[in-house]
């Protein structure tokens, strides 16, 4: 069994709250004071205080100073702190939605220059690669093409069923992605993407081009991954 920590007392709390503010339809309303909050969920004020600040970087809750912490209005957009490294399930998931992967297309590949110099591998060196089109409630959202290393998936029957690349490479070899370097860039869409996000006419996507390290300092895997940017919105919390 597993300590419970800190850290995972002020998660489980920003779970549990919101999980309070869909079950009581609170969006667009003030949330109930911290010093209740905490007494009605039997933890500490300071928790209570880690898990709503959780919630504020996420686009959930916001702060009106001498009033109280309110609850956004539901929109369509999912919102996250592009300062902290979260995965698309995730996101997904923590907005209320149910995540979903489809059209999926995996295979081996010779490693370009470009993907030989980001994993640190030499040129030509087999790379499995990845197509997969993120849902969300079933409508598509993410287009993802992910470059991973072969000696970390059978090349010759790779592996297709997990949902979360992060949960496979944790759960196969315990391998913890520590540090992404992210590079954000707009773009428009082309033919193919439209065709795997649906998209009816030309459309401005947010690019994230992610390098993915171990705690070791392993460059794991490379992603691409396109965002409809009228569904997606990537903030950053900046503090003097």
């Amino acid at each position: 069994m597993k300590k419970l920590v800190a850290k995972n007392m002020y998660q489980f709390a920003r779970d549990e709250i919101l999980s309070y503010i869909k079950e009581n339809d609170l969006w667009g309303l003030q949330l109930p004071a911290e010093t209740e909050i905490a007494k009605m969920m039997g933890v500490s004020r300071n928790t209570i205080r880690e898990a709503i600040r959780l919630l504020e970087h996420e686009g959930v809750l916001y702060l009106r100073h001498g009033v109280g912490t309110f609850v956004v209005k539901i929109q369509r957009a999912l919102r996250t702190d592009i300062s902290q490294f979260t995965s698309a399930t995730s996101i997904i998931k923590n907005h209320g939605y149910k995540p979903g992967t489809r059209q999926v297309l995996v295979k081996t590949i010779a490693a370009s220059e470009s993907v030989a110099a980001i994993l640190e591998i030499e040129k030509d060196e087999p790379v499995v690669y990845f197509e997969r089109v993120r849902t969300a409630n079933g409508e598509p959202v993410v287009f993802v093409r992910d470059y991973l290393k072969a000696k970390y998936m059978d090349a010759s029957n790779p592996n297709t069923s997990f949902e979360s690349l992060l949960g496979y490479l944790s759960e196969r070899y315990s391998i913890e992605i520590t540090t992404v370097n992210c590079n954000i860039k707009a773009k428009i869409s082309d033919d193919y993407i439209e065709e795997k996000l649906e998209l009816t006419q030309r459309t401005p996507l947010l690019v994230l081009e992610q390098v993915h390290y171990s705690l070791e300092g392993e460059a794991i895997f490379h992603s691409d991954s396109y965002f409809v940017s009228d569904k997606f919105n990537f903030n950053l919390t900046r503090k003097r």
